[in-house]
């Protein structure tokens, strides 16, 4: 048979020693007495020589000192104050702070075993991240764009300080679509201008806001000709110019160098439509020429020029047209720089706004 504890002995010491403690005459009791009338008093029993057992004689608070017979009384218990009710932390005595410090002791190690467990978990979380991150880079790596498609996207931010402060923001993209062998060329390119300039008064202005989209379909049907249309929509907050779509088509004349110089040269007809904030819809004929020559002087390095001309040709007075040049540098297969220069001019609007020019440079994404 198992000993009892320590704790269950001390439990039952005390529990007889309360006992005694109750019963003993030189300690009053509070009492319940319950009659049979069903009235119940409540008050000191009072302990009072040659009493009788047969008469209860109690000091109730309201009442004051009562004496009821025995005969009367149906019950009789003895009110126990919860002050002295023995609990199981009295009990348990001098064995609670070594319980405390053994509990204390078991948390501490608690503490370390789940601060450990957290710390694995985070471990194993950010190893899961990281695995999922390279899957993902690895299945991005292993995208490829079909080999006839190629493109770049070109970004740059220009800032300038002094007597004439501005920030100007850059963005153009463009993709090309010839499959090697074939004569058929798809090309989409834009192009968005947005500068704010600073007077020296502190007041700003928007100098430049417009975007430019261009679609360009060519056939070589031969070795040197070929037919190209182009679909042409800009719009120009500036010139007040909402909406500008060109439509032209012609025949082109390309010739190659050295295998490492490209000229084109050619005309075209179509429709322009302009929308413009303070003139009625306008629409006329015009002819298009055109001139581009590209220069690759090394594998990495590429010179660009670009130039359009555009004229009304039942109205000679209404011409525009832009010029570019370019130089381009390759730093690996993904990665670039440019520098740009580029012209616009526009007779058939104000002449305050007739003409603009751009100097720009800017990071280049190759695809």
């Amino acid at each position: 048979m198992k000993p009892p504890s320590n704790k269950a002995v001390m439990k039952l010491f005390l529990s007889v020693l309360f006992s005694v403690f109750l019963s003993s005459p030189l300690i009053s009791k509070t009492v319940q007495l319950t009659l049979l009338s069903g009235e119940i008093l409540i008050g000191e029993q009072l302990s009072e020589t040659g009493d009788s057992d047969a008469v209860y004689s109690i000091d109730s608070k309201i009442l004051g000192r009562i004496r009821i017979p025995a005969a009367a009384v149906q019950s009789y218990t003895v009110l126990v104050p919860i002050d002295l009710i023995p609990s199981e932390s009295s009990a348990s005595g001098s064995s609670t702070s070594a319980k405390k410090s053994e509990a204390a002791s078991e948390r501490v190690e608690l503490g370390k075993t789940m601060e450990s467990s957290e710390l694995s978990e985070e471990k194993s979380s950010t190893a899961r991240i990281q695995s999922q991150a390279v899957t993902l880079i690895q299945s991005v790596q292993g995208i490829r764009a079909p080999k006839s498609w190629s493109g770049n996207l070109r970004m740059g931010m220009n800032f300038a300080s002094g007597d004439r402060k501005y920030t100007q923001t850059y963005l153009r993209g463009r993709v090309k679509v010839h499959k090697k062998g074939s004569p058929h060329l798809f090309q989409l390119a834009g192009e968005y201008n947005f500068r704010e300039t600073e007077q020296a008064s502190g007041s700003t202005y928007i100098s430049d806001d417009r975007y430019d989209i261009e679609f360009t379909y060519r056939w070589l049907f031969s070795k040197h000709w070929f037919l190209q249309n182009a679909s042409i929509m800009r719009m120009n907050n500036l010139k007040g110019i909402d909406q500008e779509v060109q439509n032209l088509s012609g025949i082109g004349y390309r010739a190659r160098f050295f295998d490492s110089v490209e000229l084109l040269l050619g005309s075209a007809l179509g429709i322009k439509q302009s929308l413009y904030r303070d003139i009625p819809d306008n629409s006329y004929f015009m002819v298009n020429l055109f001139q581009e020559l590209n220069w690759r002087p090394t594998p990495k390095i590429k010179l660009h020029q670009k130039m359009n001309f555009f004229q009304n040709p039942e109205d000679s007075t209404i011409y525009n047209y832009d010029l570019v040049f370019s130089f381009s540098y390759r730093f690996t297969d993904l990665l670039g720089f440019e520098i740009r220069y580029s012209k616009d001019f526009d007779n058939g609007i104000t002449e305050k706004y007739n003409e603009s020019s751009r100097f720009q440079n800017a990071l280049t994404l190759y695809f």
